[in-house]
């Protein structure tokens, strides 16, 4: 949270565990205040911007329970308002659909029994339970359906999943506009790439975060698109994930949601390649038939995913 006073360019941060309910004052940090700053940092979405990104009825209706889980869950810089927004609208078709698609199974078959809900989808009972801890309610056995069904455990467990996922927290690659990085940590692949990166552009746009002044040139620069793949975190740590980028760019390729790019193609697979020179198993292992073998990212080994990108970058 931060306060600042109405006087002078000082500003306090306090640090706030949301999970065990501790809240600690740090050392008061010195900042430059921007006076004519009109980005969202510190402060609710008005219906006006909004209604920049999406004007539907349904998706509007959110707005209030955005704004009030932002605060509650400490979610305050705009960069993040915006990637958080982008993600969430698509994943949900636009705030429509808040539970998860079965196709004809049961949810007692999937998840521990926990199937997606919410602006996030999250799934399986360790994400509600979690939820469930950092906010003192129970969303477990027939209280699940409330993530669904109130907007405002909707919205909330999306932004207690976008701060405490697997990943370690999607926080810093909003910041530093990583797009890469969020959609993959956020969908395993890229699907949907093109209309995720539409709707933060908009967000961008309406949020007027080319303004704000927590943001370095750098980043500012970056604002137009989003961070590229050579500088994404993807290509500096995530083998399966660049070898995907490689796989959503490729003008041959059969993956949905990304307009081809054959340069980029090229990047994330010769990035693959260069991480996983000397590693027999970079997407991990399972045991088969008594035999310790790869698992599969998109359908393929890490062998068979080596061979492959070889062959393509040789044709292409």
């Amino acid at each position: 949270l931060v306060k600042s006073l109405k006087q002078n360019n000082v500003k306090l941060v306090l640090d706030v565990d949301v999970v065990k309910g501790n809240t600690n004052q740090d050392k008061p940090t010195i900042n430059k205040r921007i006076d004519n700053a009109e980005c969202a940092c510190n402060r609710d979405i008005t219906v006006e911007e909004f209604k920049k990104i999406t004007n539907t009825s349904t998706a509007l209706s959110f707005l209030n329970d955005l704004n009030q889980q932002f605060k509650k869950l400490s979610m305050n810089r705009c960069l993040e308002k915006a990637h958080f927004i982008a993600h969430t609208l698509h994943e949900t078709a636009g705030y429509r659909l808040m539970e998860e698609g079965l196709g004809g199974k049961s949810e007692s078959e999937v998840y521990d029994g926990y199937k997606g809900r919410g602006l996030m989808q999250i799934t399986y009972k360790s994400n509600y339970e979690g939820y469930g801890k950092a906010i003192n309610e129970n969303f477990l056995g027939a209280n699940k359906v409330r993530i669904a069904k109130e907007k405002k455990h909707a919205v909330g467990s999306a932004v207690w999943y976008w701060l405490h996922s697997k990943s370690g927290g999607l926080t810093p690659y909003a910041l530093n506009n990583d797009l890469i990085a969020t959609c993959s940590l956020i969908n395993g692949g890229y699907n949907g790439f093109d209309d995720r990166e539409n709707y933060l552009k908009r967000a961008i746009s309406a949020f007027n975060i080319k303004e704000c002044g927590y943001l370095n040139k750098k980043i500012i620069a970056t604002l137009d698109s989003y961070l590229s793949f050579e500088e994404s975190s993807i290509a500096q740590n995530k083998s399966g994930e660049s070898f995907g980028w490689g796989l959503w760019n490729d003008p041959l390729g059969k993956k949905k949601g990304k307009i081809k790019n054959l340069n980029e193609a090229k990047k994330g697979y010769m990035r693959f390649l260069e991480m996983t020179k000397t590693t027999t198993f970079p997407f991990g292992t399972k045991k088969e038939g008594g035999q310790i073998v790869s698992r599969k990212r998109y359908g393929y080994t890490a062998n068979a995913a080596k061979l492959f990108a070889e062959k393509r970058l040789k044709e292409l």
